[in-house]
């Protein structure tokens, strides 16, 4: 799990899942989350291992859990949760930038299908 040092002092746990199997937790060096209200979230995250490389590829269902504070790990029911999938990654000399979006960006960028009753 890792701990990020909070904007007002506190500790903020974030543990990051890949596919539901893979723990990136300890591995990115930046995370930065664009978030607002009806909008799609993205979460760019920034890894100095090559070797997360083999973890990642585009589609890949990326989950992050958070909570502030020392209350008993995040563990799936923190407050902050997203469920991400992979849109991008950006290849770098000492890892990669990737780019996650949640569903709602799926929505908006999909194609609208009028379907009949008959």
């Amino acid at each position: 799990m890792a701990t990020t040092k909070y904007a007002y002092g506190k500790l903020f746990d974030l543990e990051i899942t890949v596919n539901q199997k893979h723990h990136l937790d300890t591995y990115p060096s930046k995370i930065r989350i664009k978030r607002k209200y009806n909008t799609a979230t993205s979460v760019t995250l920034e890894f100095n291992s090559l070797e997360v490389l083999d973890l990642l590829h585009i589609g890949s269902q990326v989950d992050f859990y958070g909570s502030r504070g020392f209350g008993g790990g995040t563990g799936g029911i923190g407050p902050f949760q997203i469920k991400t999938s992979i849109k991008i990654i950006r290849p770098t000399e000492t890892g990669c930038i990737i780019v996650c979006a949640d569903r709602l960006s799926d929505m908006a960028t999909s194609e609208v299908v009028d379907y009949k009753a008959n």
